[in-house]
């Protein structure tokens, strides 16, 4: 084409830099499952041989997250008391910061816990303790709840249930999947508000969208309360940091500190916001190149067919694109293959 989109060009940088992220992301999800496991490997003498695997201290162990919701702590001696003041922690941490957040007793009037905003609408939160299978009697007692609900909250615009399970949807045509029912059951909810003149939405936090929750940052005291286990929180790494510090003495010096390769790993292993802006800015190059495709349009002595140079303007855009919307993620899979292989398109459009 005469474009100078080679080997060496910001496309082909992007997409090596992708896949090796993308090995890096795989690489280190083995490695954080050896680490939770309470193993590591250590080298013995100068060599790379593997020695015997070392358990490490109990004290040094931190724990990626496990959640059982039958393990869930209970309060006043109840597992179900204890998941929903767990539920309405987590409600209190998403009122918005102009509204007033109210915590109920019991009985709770079909609510557990609700907050009234500047105009006096309301959010309300339901929580039920159901680990199995909803029969037709804890359909029935989210009926009750939502009636009352209705009944002595008339400003109620949305209203959460809470339930440690997620929705079955077999989509069988001669079964009822428990999001058929879901699906039922919000709209006879829907009927009943209308019929009082209220406008109702209502929202399912189910097991999935509370570990969502809990994975955050902002939540690993409320994760280490009620399931008794410690991630890796802020306090954990600086103590280990500190740990480390005291027990090199006089041998580290930060003043003298050498950056390494390892640390690289280390900041793909946490997935730190540094990760991410180095991955972005690999854009930067592409956005250069892409900007500079119509000038070595006009330049070119030899017509170049329009649906090469689309192409490729096309496929470079997608990366572009995808580069933009990258956002850091402390959990769950990363875009880093799709965008690397939309690296290669771009880089096969060249040829």
């Amino acid at each position: 084409m005469g474009v100078v989109w080679c080997s060496d060009s910001p496309l082909w940088q992007a997409q090596g830099s992708l896949l090796t992220f993308s090995l890096a992301e795989e690489r280190n999800t083995r490695m954080a499952s050896c680490y939770n496991a309470g193993w590591v490997k250590t080298y013995r003498g100068t060599g790379y041989d593997y020695a015997d695997r070392h358990r490490r201290p109990e004290g040094l162990r931190g724990r990626m997250y496990n959640i059982t919701w039958n393990n869930i702590r209970a309060l006043n001696g109840s597992q179900s008391d204890g998941f929903e003041e767990l539920c309405a922690q987590l409600a209190r941490s998403e009122t918005p910061g102009d509204a007033n957040f109210n915590r109920k007793g019991s009985p709770d009037a079909g609510v557990e816990c609700y907050c009234v905003h500047p105009n006096y609408s309301e959010w309300g939160w339901q929580a039920k303790y159901f680990t199995s299978a909803l029969a037709a009697s804890q359909w029935r007692q989210l009926d009750d709840s939502v009636k009352k609900a209705l009944d002595t909250h008339p400003r109620l615009v949305r209203y959460y249930v809470c339930v440690p399970r997620d929705r079955s949807e077999g989509r069988n045509p001669n079964q009822t999947s428990e999001m058929d029912r879901w699906n039922d059951h919000t709209s006879k909810w829907e009927g009943w508000a209308q019929e009082k003149g209220m406008n109702v939405e209502f929202v399912w936090w189910g097991s999935s969208e509370l570990i969502e929750r809990l994975s955050q940052s902002e939540h690993i005291g409320r994760h280490f309360f009620w399931f008794g286990q410690r991630g890796f929180d802020q306090d954990w790494l600086r103590h280990q940091l500190e740990e480390a510090v005291k027990a090199a003495g006089p041998r580290y010096t930060p003043e003298i500190h050498v950056e390494l390769p390892i640390a690289q790993q280390m900041e793909r292993f946490s997935r730190s916001d540094n990760l991410f802006e180095e991955i972005k800015s690999l854009a930067i190059g592409i956005r250069r190149a892409h900007d500079g495709l119509a000038y070595a349009r006009r330049s070119l002595k030899q017509p170049v067919e329009e649906t090469d140079l689309d192409g490729l303007s096309k496929t470079a855009g997608a990366v572009l694109d995808a580069l933009s919307r990258l956002e850091p993620s402390p959990v769950g899979a990363l875009p880093f293959p799709d965008i690397a292989r939309a690296a290669q398109e771009a880089v096969t459009a060249c040829n």
